[in-house]
């Protein structure tokens, strides 16, 4: 059976492939502008949850009998979210706004098949970040170049080490529970 994920997202691909499921990646085909500003009535884990469905469907109704996945996460900070950073000045401003306090990062993952959802799930990690000078802060983005990013780190990398307090696993802090995706495909015996 063929098992698709729809995204750009490089950090996603090799999550699964360290999971070591047998997939293709596709870019979705939605306008998450759109899509944000249609669901700007949810709170930020309903709308990275629905994000992801949006990426899963526009794919699942193009590959009829194809397992898609979709997920998305928001960096969520003072009950807004955090846009990813642009460049390292941005980059720079998200950081220095975190530094030394918690934000929440919020992931949503689903699958779906024949255009319908198979699988969603919705998690929480909380992080708080360590005091950080203008010097630590400009050696970490200089280290992991974490431009794009949701929060402005790259957890997987030395952006772990930022940290101070970490509540939720590093999947969901990464954006892609692919662990509840392998669990789904085993159970199925699509995999």
């Amino acid at each position: 059976m063929k098992i698709i994920l729809a995204s750009t997202s490089p950090i996603r691909k090799q999550m699964m492939e360290d999971a070591g499921i047998s997939f293709v990646a596709v870019p979705p085909i939605c306008d998450e502008r759109i899509i944000k500003e249609q669901k700007s009535h949810l709170n930020m884990l309903d709308l990275a949850l629905e994000l992801g469905k949006a990426k899963a469907k526009s794919i699942s109704d193009l590959n009829p009998g194809a397992y898609v996945i979709g997920s998305d996460q928001i960096c969520e900070f003072g009950g807004k979210a955090i846009s990813k950073s642009k460049n390292a000045d941005d980059a720079f401003k998200s950081l220095r706004a975190l530094e030394g306090k918690e934000h929440r990062q919020n992931n949503g993952t689903c699958i779906y098949l024949n255009g319908e959802c198979v699988m969603e799930f919705k998690d929480i990690a909380v992080l708080g970040m360590k005091n950080l000078s203008d010097d630590d802060i400009m050696d970490y983005i200089k280290k992991d170049d974490p431009i794009g990013c949701a929060g402005s780190y790259k957890f997987e990398l030395n952006g772990k080490y930022l940290f101070e307090k970490i509540e939720g696993t590093a999947e969901c802090i990464q954006g892609f529970c692919v662990s509840r995706v392998k669990e789904y495909f085993l159970k199925n015996n699509i995999i």
